[in-house]
């Protein structure tokens, strides 16, 4: 595969909304029920808030979620090639990190024993795995474990 050149970015990423609508998707399909917290224009909210909040009845657990989109290209020190986003390569996503706010945040959140995820699918899917609700087989491809019914779509109208 030849390598872009400076600037040039072979797959545009899928955008925070894009990424959000899968893990809302994905969530409920383990049981977890799920609300959004997003606002993708000024707003007079709590400003760290999370994207999602979810409850898992089975569980008995109560989550926070940050949305991340993947980076468009990263590397691990400033010598390194770049790596770039492709689709249907895990290994080539990078989330974008936590601003100053949704760190102080998550570390509130952590301190008072609530469940707080970030990211995008690969970090949802391991997410899951630390809550035994799926696996990562040898192959590499997530299972999820289907232990509870999957939650029911509330829609708000």
């Amino acid at each position: 595969m030849k390598l872009p050149s400076a600037g040039q970015v072979p797959f545009k990423p899928p955008s925070e909304k894009e990424v959000q609508a899968i893990l809302v998707r994905f969530f409920r399909a383990a049981g977890w029920i799920v609300g959004s917290t997003s606002q993708y224009r000024a707003s007079r909210q709590l400003v760290g808030l999370p994207d999602l909040v979810m409850r898992h009845r089975g569980l008995r657990r109560f989550a926070w979620w940050e949305t991340k989109a993947p980076l468009a290209r990263w590397r691990f020190f400033p010598t390194d090639p770049w790596i770039y986003y492709t689709p249907g390569l895990a290994r080539t996503w990078c989330s974008k990190p936590l601003q100053p706010k949704q760190a102080e945040f998550r570390d509130d959140s952590l301190a008072c024993g609530e469940l707080y995820g970030w990211g995008g699918l690969p970090e949802a899917e391991q997410f899951l795995i630390e809550l035994c609700q799926g696996r990562r087989l040898s192959s590499g491809i997530f299972q999820l474990f289907q232990r509870f019914p999957a939650a029911k779509e509330v829609r708000s109208g």
